[in-house]
């Protein structure tokens, strides 16, 4: 069991993300270099190596070195290994078993966001063990999770949850980008990670997705109401989209186990279907964020209260028209909280908050 102090300990981190350094397959390594309370020095992707991984991931705001290898990247002295990826299913690369078992032998922890849990091979413990080294999987459940029986219903916290339309589309990070601005308005707030990148960006949480699906809306439901009263709003983070055919079940156990009192609805502004060839067309945004609010409404009724793109595909001129189209369309403030004005959105989650308060 990883002690929570070593969860919240702040680390020289290096990242392998080989042949994966982008948006899409390398969310947890991209959101430390934005979020993370870590010092990330150098990512080991020998495909990119002598560049700086904003040159692959847009908006990083800093300039993280690439290295080609385990030996270059030691060179950093980092006292931590970050598994940086998260693919589609969780599972680690065979081939990069070597490097983690060179990495422990050079005197540094690993912190792996994978479902291959790291800790249930026996020789990669014995070795951590001869090394005095700690491997933290982060999406190891805890044991013992209740079943959700509905407390978040009647929550004294405002309660506020992002959904999207896809995996990866910024859900994550539209809450962290908006936390920081909602705290500069007097409101006390805190963020629920309910995955792998999240967890390890606050250094506690639920990996929800790896839950038995008993447990899932419990595990948040738990999370939720250990801050319940203590903050004015809290934030809880979305995962996967109800459209999905590999996640939604996940969705659908965070939009009941949280029980929001609003939504966010977040989505990548030039996707058009549901990412890695499932062939399911997304709606307009409106037609989104009444499904969402129809499913959460079978437990607690709720409404969405504002959009969030992700632009960071496209150039300046089509992301602000991709915003106006989104606001039009669906009558929601609607901006891309990363590159541009989020006062509007602000506006509207504390007015809703107000609304809630008035209320109680």
């Amino acid at each position: 069991m990883v002690e929570e102090s070593f969860k919240t300990k702040k680390r020289r981190m290096i990242a392998i993300a080989e042949d994966s350094l982008d948006f899409h397959n390398a969310k947890t390594a991209c959101g430390i270099i934005r979020y993370g309370f870590h010092d990330l020095l150098a990512v080991i992707d020998s495909t990119k190596a002598g560049r700086t991984a904003d040159e692959f991931v847009p908006g990083l705001g800093k300039k993280i070195p690439i290295v080609a290898n385990l030996e270059e990247a030691l060179a950093f002295k980092p006292d931590c290994l970050l598994i940086g990826i998260a693919p589609k299913g969780g599972a680690l690369p065979e081939s990069w078993m070597g490097v983690i078992k060179e990495t422990i032998a050079a005197g540094l922890d690993v912190y792996n966001g994978l479902h291959t849990f790291l800790t249930n091979d026996a020789d990669m413990m014995a070795l951590a063990k001869k090394h005095g080294r700690v491997i933290w999987d982060v999406r190891k459940p805890d044991k013992n999770l209740p079943v959700a029986l509905g407390y978040c219903k009647n929550a004294k916290s405002y309660l506020l949850h992002t959904v999207g339309s896809d995996c990866s589309v910024g859900k994550m990070t539209a809450m962290l980008e908006l936390r920081e601005a909602i705290r500069k308005r007097g409101v006390t707030i805190e963020f629920v990670a309910t995955g792998q990148t999240g967890i390890l960006i606050t250094g506690w949480g639920q990996p929800v997705d790896a839950i038995p699906g008993d447990f899932m809306a419990g595990a948040v439901e738990m999370e939720i109401m250990a801050l319940d009263g203590k903050v004015d709003i809290i934030m809880i983070e979305g995962q996967g989209s109800l459209l999905h055919p590999g996640y939604s079940g996940v969705t659908l156990a965070l939009l009941h186990g949280s029980a929001p009192d609003a939504l966010i609805y977040c989505h990548q502004s030039d996707r058009r279907e549901i990412a890695r060839g499932y062939k399911i067309p997304i709606p307009p945004a409106s037609v989104m964020c009444k499904i969402y609010e129809d499913a959460a409404g079978w437990v607690k009724p709720t409404r969405t209260i504002a959009v969030c793109l992700n632009t960071s595909r496209q150039d300046e001129k089509e992301a602000l028209g991709a915003i106006q189209a989104t606001a039009e369309e669906s009558g929601l403030p609607t901006t891309d909280p990363v590159r541009f004005d989020s006062t509007a959105v602000v506006d509207a989650i504390i007015a809703d908050y107000k609304k809630f308060r008035s209320k109680k």
